[in-house]
């Protein structure tokens, strides 16, 4: 359970720094954003804040995640959308393994509880791709299914 908790704030670390390195923010007002207790070290973090562009941030991580194609999405782009979406499609594997681990286990009712909550975002992701007319094909980048 509290590795699904530190993937979220993991998850949620890595995309404020990389929202304010691509703004060109300072290192130390990016962390000020983050969350503590995640599985990545504060240093980890502060190097990735640190670094002159998100490719640079990037590469203190990529041991961890794998983003090579998120990253070439990026590249194309310029956008963060394709980085958050693999980040949350890890986290979801994570949940997935934990729901299939034991039926009767706090873990599985974690895992359930994450999966729901990934509906939910991929609900929302749709609503907002229609108000604003997004092509169904970049809708479905967009989507974590499981």
């Amino acid at each position: 359970i509290i590795f699904l908790l530190q993937a979220e704030i993991d998850s949620r670390n890595i995309m404020n720094i990389l929202r304010g390195v691509r703004e060109g923010l300072p290192s130390d007002e990016i962390t000020s954003y983050l969350i503590p207790g995640g599985s990545l070290s504060p240093t980890i973090l502060e190097k990735m804040a640190e670094a002159d562009d998100v490719f640079s941030a990037l590469s203190h991580i990529q041991d961890r995640f794998d983003l090579k194609e998120a990253q070439e999405a990026f590249d194309e782009t310029n956008s963060l959308a394709p980085l958050e979406v693999t980040l949350e499609r890890a986290i979801v594997e994570r949940g997935l393994k934990a729901f299939q681990r034991s039926i009767l286990s706090l873990g599985a009712l974690v895992g359930f509880i994450y999966l729901k909550e990934e509906e939910v975002k991929n609900i929302r992701k749709i609503i907002r791709a229609k108000e604003y007319n997004i092509p169904l094909d970049k809708v479905r980048e967009m989507l974590v299914l499981t």
